[in-house]
């Protein structure tokens, strides 16, 4: 299938949310380790971040940033995303997930030592060792409470960004299939993220996921998803029409 610009805006837009959700999610699954037990698995903050050789997670997150709001697919110069317009929430999450991930890339190196060098420095029993290894364990609880308020901010630009893209259906679609991955990251944003996109139209969400159900084929799945808009609003006829459509092809 070939797609438009528009088109494919709305994917990257549906991309860029998801695996911000899910870099989100494991992120913050590592740091609630740490806060319990001191500790982090470097190979999983590793995984999220890959390499130049094969790209992680968050790595494709900060790509995927680049190509809706950096000219031309590339990252511009400071002045280029500036002219993008002061107050721009796409330039400003640009720049979050950039720092994002620079930052993740430090508590990788950070975690890689504590893992590596603290268990022997305490075994040595040396003051001066450990004292090195204490500092990188109080320098990565820093880094790691500045990731989790970078996390919050980019919650709250995610709800600025996407506000009023009521018609994509691709962004639609994720929400309706990882409903529990969203709530799970936005928490009491959940609510604020969808009223943005949808306004006081919640069920809109269910119809754009049924149409997008309906045009891969997925004829069941999008009849669920109509349930749903008509059980919110029972006089959406858009709904009512589109469900109608669905039951004569499957009779046909």
């Amino acid at each position: 299938m070939r797609y438009g610009p528009q088109d494919k805006n709305s994917l990257y837009k549906r991309d860029l949310l998801r695996d911000y959700c899910l870099v989100s999610a494991e992120l913050r699954a590592q740091f609630s380790r740490f806060h319990c037990s001191g500790s982090l698995s470097f190979s999983i903050i590793q995984g999220i971040m890959g390499d130049n050789f094969s790209k992680g997670l968050l790595w494709r997150l900060k790509d995927t940033a680049h190509h809706l709001f950096a000219t031309g697919g590339t990252r511009g110069s400071g002045r280029e995303l500036l002219s993008l317009s002061a107050d721009s929430a796409g330039a400003a999450l640009d720049w979050c997930i950039g720092f994002l991930f620079h930052e993740c890339a430090i508590i990788m190196e950070a975690s890689y030592q504590l893992q590596k060098y603290y268990p022997a420095a305490k075994a040595l029993n040396r003051p001066f060792l450990l004292e090195r290894a204490s500092g990188t364990r109080r320098h990565l609880e820093r880094l790691i409470r500045g990731v989790e308020e970078l996390l919050g901010a980019a919650n709250r630009l995610f709800c600025e960004y996407l506000a009023g893209d009521r018609n994509n259906r691709q962004l639609a679609r994720l929400i309706y299939d990882r409903e529990e991955l969203l709530r799970s990251v936005f928490k009491e944003l959940y609510p604020e993220l969808l009223r943005g996109i949808f306004g006081a139209s919640r069920e809109k969400a269910f119809l754009e996921a049924a149409r997008s159900l309906f045009e891969g084929g997925q004829s069941s799945r999008a009849e669920k998803a109509l349930g749903k808009a008509l059980e919110i609003n029972p006089d959406y006829a858009e709904a009512a029409a589109l469900l109608k459509k669905i039951r004569d092809n499957i009779r046909e």
